[in-house]
């Protein structure tokens, strides 16, 4: 896989791109970072779902539908996410290469042409989207926030996180929450809409097997058309350990406890230790060899699964259990004694490698795929530090069991919690 390319279209608005050879698809995607924020998450969340239904070009979801039909089964995507402090709202489209047109039809610049339209010239009727598609968009942004609830293990981890988050953007659900989504207006919609193109840190991304002169032309002109002003960085301000532990426990109907522990280093380090604590939240708790899958979960039973999975972003370990009401406490007390093994040291050299085997496999398998790939450049993006899967994995292959004992050392608990049945 080559290395990312990138080009600055003008303030706050680039275009990245990725030329591989195998790929017989191009993946061209449209990508807004905003600051994420309790009162513009559902309007955000919103615009994702509504403005891939339909465009001025293209009035009803059939004329769209012909219209990817010619281009050999295109098929659009969009995307909402948080990554950190920041709302990544996403829309693009993958299409076959020009060198597989059977007439020689140049399908990229078509794509291009057809997403731009999607994005920058969205129906409007009376300077308002069509309202029929908001109440629409409304109600399925609506089922889609209370199936999160129907899932207890992420409903558990997004109550978790909002515990320690409370009031702040990362605390936040990157869909919003129901009752700000029952309120949004088309007024407020379309305006939020119009912020987004003057002000979102953008993010144009490429990925494909040749030239992607027409991709970079036809968004460049776009751009040129719109005024761009009180442009948003993307930024992430990572959690330093404060206070005394944040414990709360919650009460539902659920046949199966779920448990989410937090740890936060208590000093600012360096971003080039985040290798390092992958590595170590890995051996922790991140494959099928980690020390919470099998000392946690098989040898003491105490729970159906315990993963460890660390947030580069923000800096912090979440570990998810779920677990008998019975075993709440000797799930906690064992997996704290887990991370006080590596603290001490207390794993081989061996677990250490198949660790970091496993790892370099996970960064080899990114090139895999164009929608990996532009996920992990997003990603990394917006953490404002750019590291290529081969240099990511020359790094974790130089770390040593003293590099994980350092870096354990700076963690501690910070916030625990528990979703229990009523009973």
């Amino acid at each position: 896989m080559d290395v990312l390319n990138s080009k600055k279209i003008q303030d706050g608005v680039y275009f990245h791109s990725i030329i591989d050879g195998k790929f017989k698809f191009n993946r061209i995607s449209v990508n807004f970072v905003v600051k994420m924020d309790g009162k513009t998450a559902s309007l955000n969340a919103l615009l994702s779902f509504l403005l891939r239904k339909r465009c001025m070009q293209y009035p009803n979801m059939l004329d769209l539908g012909k219209k990817l039909q010619e281009l050999y089964g295109a098929s659009l995507f969009n995307e909402c996410r948080k990554v950190g402090d920041n709302h990544l709202i996403s829309f693009g489209i993958v299409s076959l290469d020009d060198q597989f047109a059977i007439d020689g039809e140049n399908l990229n610049q078509q794509a291009s042409r057809l997403l731009a339209s999607i994005v920058f010239e969205p129906l409007i009727q009376d300077g308002k989207f069509v309202e029929e598609d908001v109440e629409i968009e409304k109600q399925n942004l609506i089922e889609l926030v209370k199936s999160q609830y129907n899932d207890k293990r992420t409903y558990s981890f997004n109550q978790a996180i909002h515990t320690l988050f409370d009031g702040q953007g990362y605390g936040c659900n990157q869909y919003g929450d129901v009752e700000s989504i029952k309120q949004i207006e088309n007024c407020r919609v379309i305006d939020e809409y119009m912020k987004m193109l003057r002000s979102a840190e953008v993010h144009i991304m490429f990925t494909g097997r040749r030239n992607f002169s027409d991709c970079f032309n036809v968004f460049k002109k776009k751009y040129d058309l719109i005024d761009r002003g009180d442009i948003y960085k993307s930024n992430n301000q990572k959690y330093i350990k404060q206070g005394e532990l944040k414990s709360r426990v919650e009460k539902d109907q659920v046949l199966q406890s779920k448990l989410v522990m937090c740890f936060a280093s208590s000093v600012e380090y360096d971003s080039k230790f985040n290798n390092v604590i992958w590595v170590m939240t890995a051996l922790l708790g991140g494959t099928p060899t980690s020390k919470l899958f099998v000392n946690v979960r098989e040898k003491l039973s105490l729970c159906y699964y315990c993963s460890a999975q660390f947030d580069p972003a923000k800096g912090l370990i979440f570990i998810e259990s779920g677990v008998e009401n019975e075993n709440i406490q000797k799930a906690k007390t064992a997996i704290l004694e887990q991370f006080d093994d590596i603290k001490n040291g207390k794993f081989t050299q061996d677990e250490l490698f198949k660790v970091v085997l496993a790892l370099e496999n996970v960064l080899k398998a990114v090139g895999d795929s164009a929608g990996a790939i532009q996920s992990y450049y997003l990603s990394q993006i917006c953490r404002g530090k750019i590291e290529p899967p081969d240099k990511k994995i020359e790094s974790i292959k130089s770390i040593t069991k003293q590099d994980i004992v350092e870096v354990a050392n700076l963690f501690s608990i910070v916030m625990d919690y528990t979703l229990t049945s009523e009973g």
